[in-house]
C-alpha cells in the first residue's frame, strides 16, 4: 500500500510540474507574440523627417517613410501611447489568465489530495471489515468447538433432539 501511495505521489508531482511548466511556456510565448505585434504597430507609425515640394514649388519639412535608423526616425507620441496602453492591457490580461489557470491547477491538486484521503479512509474501513469478519469467524468456530466439547448437542438443525431428551441432558449437567 505504501509503495502504491509513493508511486501515486510521484506521478501526481510529475503531472502537476508538467502542467505548471506548460503554463510557463504558454505565458512566455503569448507575451512574446504581443511584443512582436507591438513592434509591428510601432513600425507602421514610425516616420523620418524629410522635405517635400508643395504645389507652389516651395520646399517644406514633412514626415516621410522611415529610414530604419532609430536615431533618425520619430514616432507620434499620441499613437505610441495608445499602442503601448493597448499592449500593456493585453499583457496584463495574459498574466491574469495564466494566474487563473494556475489557481485551477491548484484546485485540481487539492481535489486529488481529497480523493487520496477518501480512498485511504475507504481502504482502512474495508480492512477493518475484513478483520471484523475474520474475528467473527474465529469466535464462531471457538464457540462451536466449546459447545461440541461441552455437550453432545448436534449443531445441525436436521438432528434437533426431542425436548424430553434435552431435559435429561440438562439434569446430567447438574
Amino acid at each position: 500500500m505504501n509503495a502504491q501511495k509513493g508511486e501515486i505521489e510521484r506521478v501526481k508531482k510529475i503531472y502537476f510540474d508538467n502542467m505548471n511548466n506548460q503554463l510557463d511556456a504558454i505565458e512566455k510565448y503569448r507575451l512574446a507574440i504581443l511584443d512582436i505585434y507591438e513592434e509591428q504597430y510601432k513600425e507602421q507609425i514610425r516616420k523620418a523627417p524629410g522635405t517635400e515640394v508643395d504645389e507652389n514649388g516651395n520646399t517644406v519639412e514633412t514626415l516621410v517613410a522611415p529610414t530604419g535608423d532609430p536615431e533618425i526616425d520619430v514616432l507620434n507620441v499620441k499613437l505610441l501611447n495608445q499602442i503601448q496602453t493597448f499592449f500593456n492591457t493585453e499583457r496584463d490580461s495574459v498574466r491574469l489568465d495564466i494566474q487563473n489557470r494556475r489557481l485551477e491547477i491548484r484546485k485540481a491538486e487539492a481535489n486529488f489530495e481529497n480523493i487520496e484521503l477518501i480512498n485511504s479512509t475507504v481502504n482502512e474501513y474495508l480492512e477493518s471489515l475484513v478483520r471484523l469478519k475474520e474475528s467473527r469467524d474465529k469466535l464462531a468456530k471457538s464457540i462451536r468447538k466449546k459447545l461440541e466439547n461441552m455437550t453432545p448437542i448436534p449443531i445441525s438443525f436436521s438432528n434437533i433432539p426431542d425436548p424430553e431428551t434435552i431435559k435429561d441432558i440438562i439434569r446430567n449437567f447438574k
